[in-house]
C-alpha cells in the first residue's frame, strides 16, 4: 500500500512539474516574435471576420512586446469603403494584467503616435448618408437582451498620450476622393481639420471616486482658433457627492482663462438625479479670465456676433446655486472697470432672479459698451464722456430699490434713490442732479443745459388716465436750451388726467407763479383753471424774434380750454400792470376777455376800464388780439398826450 502511495505521489509531483515547465515554456514563448505574429494574425483575422460585409478591414504591420506586460502595435490602419479611417505610426501599451483578478483595468500608459483620423460621409441604405465609422458598429441582428447592468470595474490610466495627431472631417457631401479642407471662420464639424494635436492625461474611474487630470491639450485648426495649452484637474467623490475642478488653464492665441477652484457639493455628473434640485447645491468658485477675446467664443457660437473686443473677468463666489454670495465680480473692458459684490438668489430662474448687490468705483467709457456688445438699439453715448459712480441694487428686475451716485465727464451727474414695482405700478424716489446736460445725452445742442435740481416723487400707475402721482422739485442756478433758470420751485399732483400744480418760476425770460389744475385727457384741447402772476415776461425769449421783445407784467385768473388760438375758449381775466409789447405801451388796467371759438366762427368780448370790445363772426383771433393791443396802445398814447 505504501508503495502505491509513493507511485501516486511521484506521478502527481511529475504532473505538477510538467505543468510548471509548461507554464515556464509558455511564459517565454509568449514573449517571442513567433507568438506575437501568431497572436497578431489571429486577432486581425477575428476582427476582419466580424467586419465581413461592412467593406472594412484592419491592418497592423507588426506586434512587439509581452502580452503579460505590454504591447506595441506598429504601422496600423483601419480602411472603410476603400478610404483610410484611421492610421497610426505605433500604439505603445503597457498594463498590469494581474489587475483583472481584482476586476480592475490598470494601464501604465497608452501612447498613440502620429494618428490620422479621417471622418467622411458615405452612402448608406435608402440613399442616406452615414459617417464612415458608423458602419463598423452597425449590427444586422437585434440583441436578444437589451438590459444593462452597472459597470463595476475599476479603471486607472497613468498616462494616455497622443503625439502629432491629425483629425479631419468632410461631411458636406458624399466622399469621392481626397479634397483639401477649406479655411473656416466658424466651427463646422463637416469641414474640420485639427493638426499638430498633442494631448496627455491620466484618469481613474472607480466606484467611490473618479479623477481626471488633463496635463496638456494643444492643436491648430483650419481657422484662426489655435489651442496653445489646455489643462485641468477634476475629481468626483461619489461617497460625499462632491465634484471639484482646480488648476484649470486654457490658453489660445487670443484668450487666457483660469479657474483656481470650482467645487459643487451633492453633485455627481455621472448621475442624472444630481441635476434635480440644483437650486440647493452648494458651490464655490474662483475664476479668472485675464484675457477673454469674444472672437474665440464666436468661432463656436456664431450667433453671438454682437459680442466683440477683449474683456478681463474675475469671479469669487460661494453659497447655494440658488442663493449665491458674490465676494467679488470684476469686469474690465478696454477702458472701463466694473466691480460687483453682493448676493444673487434664484439664479436658476432668470425671470425671478433677486439681486442685493453693490457696484463701487464704477468707471465706464460708453464706447466700450458698444465695442463689447453691439446692437443697433443701443445708442452711442460717447459724447457723455467717461461715467463714474457707485450703485446699490436690491430686488428683482420688476420690483427693486436702487441707490445711485453717477457723474459723467461731460454731462453732469445725478444722485438719488428709486423704488419701483412694475407689477403693481408703484414708484417713489428722490433725485438730485448737478450740472446735468440733457443736450449731451440726446445729442441735440439746442437742448444743452446745466440743471441743478432736487426732486421727490411717489405714485402709482403709468398710463395718464390711471396715474396718481406727486412731484416736488426745486431747481436753482440752472439753464436749459439757452434759458436761464434762476429758481423754480413747484408741487405737481396728478389724479388720472387731472394735474394740480403750484409753481413759482424765476428765469431770464420772466417770473411766473401758477396754481390751479389742468386736465390733459385731450392733449390738443386741455382744460385749465389757473391763477397766478407774471412779471418781466419777454415773449421774444420764447419766439426767438426780436419783434416780440416785451416786458409783460400781470396777474391772471383763467378758466378755459384749448392750446392754440384756433381752439382757445373760456374766460381770461388779467390785471395788467405797466408793460410793453414790441412798440406798444400797455397801461395798468384790468382786462376781462371772453372767447368762444369753434367751427371757423369766433366770439370775443374784451373789457377794460376804458375800452369795451365785442366781435362775432368768422375771424382770426390772433389778428383780433393784435387789434386790441394796438387800440389799447393808441388810447394809452392819447391819454398820455392829453395829460402831458
Amino acid at each position: 500500500m505504501k508503495k502505491f502511495f509513493k507511485i501516486v505521489l511521484r506521478i502527481f509531483l511529475g504532473f505538477i512539474a510538467f505543468i510548471i515547465l509548461l507554464l515556464i515554456a509558455a511564459y517565454f514563448f509568449i514573449q517571442t516574435d513567433t507568438f506575437n505574429k501568431i497572436a497578431l494574425n489571429f486577432g486581425i483575422d477575428k476582427v476582419n471576420e466580424s467586419w465581413a460585409g461592412k467593406n472594412s478591414v484592419v491592418k497592423v504591420e507588426s506586434l512587439q512586446g509581452n502580452i503579460l506586460k505590454g504591447l506595441t502595435l506598429n504601422n496600423g490602419s483601419i480602411v472603410s469603403d476603400k478610404d483610410t479611417l484611421l492610421q497610426f505610426s505605433y500604439i505603445n501599451l503597457k498594463y498590469d494584467i494581474w489587475g483583472l483578478l481584482s476586476k480592475e483595468i490598470r494601464l501604465d500608459y497608452i501612447i498613440l503616435n502620429s494618428p490620422k483620423i479621417n471622418l467622411v460621409k458615405v452612402k448608406g441604405g435608402s440613399d442616406s448618408l452615414l459617417w464612415n465609422f458608423s458602419k463598423l458598429f452597425s449590427s444586422s441582428k437585434e440583441p436578444t437582451d437589451t438590459s444593462t447592468s452597472p459597470f463595476d470595474w475599476g479603471i486607472s490610466v497613468k498616462k494616455f498620450k497622443i503625439e502629432n495627431g491629425t483629425f479631419r472631417t468632410s461631411g458636406d457631401s458624399v466622399y469621392t476622393g481626397y479634397q483639401p479642407v477649406k479655411f473656416s471662420k466658424e466651427f463646422n464639424f463637416n469641414n474640420l481639420l485639427v493638426s499638430n494635436l498633442e494631448m496627455e492625461l491620466n484618469a481613474e474611474y472607480f466606484k467611490d471616486y473618479k479623477n481626471l487630470s488633463l496635463k496638456n491639450l494643444s492643436f491648430n485648426s483650419n481657422s484662426d482658433f489655435k489651442m496653445k495649452n489646455f489643462n485641468f484637474n477634476a475629481g468626483i467623490n461619489i461617497k460625499d457627492t462632491v465634484t471639484t475642478v482646480w488648476g484649470f488653464n486654457l490658453n489660445t492665441d487670443l484668450s487666457n482663462i483660469k479657474i483656481d477652484h470650482l467645487k459643487l457639493q451633492s453633485f455627481n455628473p455621472f448621475d442624472s438625479n444630481s441635476f434635480n434640485n440644483f437650486y440647493n447645491k452648494n458651490i464655490e468658485a474662483d475664476i479668472k479670465m485675464d484675457k477673454f477675446n469674444f472672437k474665440d467664443l464666436r468661432y463656436f457660437l456664431p450667433s453671438v456676433d454682437m459680442l466683440d473686443s477683449v474683456v478681463n473677468v474675475s469671479l469669487n463666489a460661494k453659497g447655494k446655486y440658488g442663493d449665491l454670495y458674490v465676494n467679488d465680480l470684476t469686469v474690465k473692458l478696454p477702458d472701463s472697470y466694473i466691480n460687483v459684490k453682493g448676493r444673487v438668489q434664484h439664479l436658476d430662474v432668470p425671470d425671478s432672479m433677486y439681486l442685493d448687490v453693490k457696484v463701487e468705483n464704477l468707471a465706464i467709457l460708453p464706447g466700450d459698451v458698444l465695442a463689447v456688445y453691439y446692437l443697433r438699439a443701443i445708442k452711442d453715448y460717447e459724447q457723455v464722456g467717461k461715467v463714474y459712480g457707485n450703485l446699490e441694487y436690491r430686488g428683482t428686475f420688476t420690483n427693486f430699490y436702487t441707490k445711485f451716485d453717477i457723474n459723467t465727464a461731460n454731462a453732469g451727474g445725478a444722485y438719488g434713490n428709486v423704488n419701483l414695482d412694475l407689477d403693481k405700478e408703484n414708484y417713489s424716489g428722490q433725485v438730485q442732479t448737478s450740472n446735468f446736460n440733457l443736450g449731451k445725452i440726446l445729442k441735440d445742442n439746442s437742448l444743452n443745459s446745466r440743471i441743478n435740481m432736487t426732486a421727490g416723487f411717489d405714485g402709482t400707475g403709468f398710463a395718464l388716465n390711471r396715474m396718481r402721482a406727486n412731484v416736488n422739485y426745486n431747481i436753482s442756478r440752472s439753464s436749459f436750451a439757452s434759458y436761464d433758470i434762476r429758481s423754480s420751485i413747484g408741487k405737481i399732483n396728478t389724479v388720472g388726467n387731472n394735474i394740480k400744480l403750484n409753481i413759482r418760476h424765476i428765469s431770464s425770460m420772466g417770473n411766473v407763479s401758477a396754481t390751479g389744475r389742468v386736465n390733459i385727457a385731450n392733449m390738443k384741447n386741455p382744460v385749465y383753471v389757473l391763477k397766478g402772476n407774471v412779471s418781466g415776461f419777454n415773449l421774444a425769449a420764447v419766439t426767438k424774434k426780436s419783434a416780440d421783445k416785451s416786458n409783460l407784467n400781470f396777474s391772471y385768473d383763467i378758466n378755459g380750454h384749448g392750446s392754440s388760438l384756433n381752439n382757445i375758449n373760456g374766460y381770461f381775466n388779467l390785471n395788467l400792470k405797466n408793460s410793453y409789447y414790441a412798440k406798444y405801451e400797455i397801461p395798468q388796467t384790468p382786462l376781462s376777455v371772453n372767447i368762444k371759438n369753434g367751427g371757423g366762427n369766433a366770439f370775443i368780448k374784451a373789457k377794460t376800464d376804458f375800452l369795451q370790445f365785442d366781435a362775432n363772426g368768422t375771424m382770426n383771433i390772433a389778428s383780433i388780439i393784435k387789434v386790441v393791443m394796438y387800440n389799447i396802445a393808441t388810447v394809452s398814447d392819447g391819454i398820455g398826450k392829453k395829460l402831458a
